[in-house]
């Protein structure tokens, strides 16, 4: 949108680009019936995040997360599982081991 003053267009103010950005979590569970997303980010909930089953028997949601750093892992028929694809995994202060994935602001 542009505004005109006195004739000379003024360009409008950019709006602020959010830091957040959308994270993609996916699972290779083909013979699994349920598969759910637990997390700092939802309070280990596992009913919050639901991951919706792909033809090829893949589990995939997309969120959008601030920056930081977060636990989590999958629930996969009830069992909690961790994200095979993710390198760093570290254990709570209760001892569970959790992967972790650290998200960047986004760029603008």
């Amino acid at each position: 949108m542009t505004v005109e003053a006195a004739g000379v267009p003024t360009p409008s103010p950019r709006p602020a680009r959010s830091p957040w950005r959308t994270i993609h979590f996916r699972l290779e569970a083909p013979e699994a019936r349920a598969v759910s997303l637990v997390g700092d980010f939802n309070g280990w909930n596992r009913e919050r995040h639901p991951l919706r089953r792909t033809p090829d028997g893949r589990w995939e949601t997309s969120l959008p997360l601030p920056p930081g750093r977060y636990a989590y892992a999958f629930v996969v028929d009830g069992v909690v599982r961790l994200d095979p694809r993710c390198a760093r995994h570290e254990r709570t202060a209760d001892g569970e081991l959790r992967s972790i994935i650290e998200v960047a602001p986004a760029e603008g």
